[in-house]
């Protein structure tokens, strides 16, 4: 079973977000990570409700092809975007990172952005 990489599911925001329209549809590569591994967490970034993909036929495999971010996909990139917001949640859930819900994490992220503004 692969564990869960929050700093992937980041990328393949950060990624789908920076997308022009002629390269929807077009499958995430990273260079720092195996296709299989890309492909994983692209599916559990659609399940999770962040992004939008479709599925298309690839060298005789079925691969995830992101249209675009959803409404939730670009609150929690929004708030992901920034390093410092970012390298603070994932401080504080060192522990539970592969286990915590996706919506709990937007918390912990919306939170830590309301204390970097001193609120």
């Amino acid at each position: 079973m692969m564990r869960r990489d929050l700093n992937l599911i980041r990328a393949i925001l950060l990624d789908v977000d920076r997308r022009s329209e002629a390269d929807a549809g077009r499958p995430i590569v990273f260079e720092d990570y195996d296709e299989e591994a890309v492909e994983h967490h692209t599916r559990l970034a659609v399940e999770s409700g962040l992004i939008e993909a479709d599925d298309r036929a690839s060298n005789g495999r079925v691969v995830l092809s992101p249209r675009g971010l959803t409404v939730e996909g670009r609150s929690f990139l929004n708030l992901a975007r920034d390093e410092d917001t970012w390298n603070r949640a994932m401080q504080h859930c060192q522990t539970c990172i592969e286990s915590i819900p996706f919506e709990v994490f937007h918390t912990m992220l919306a939170h830590e952005a309301v204390m970097a503004l001193g609120a």
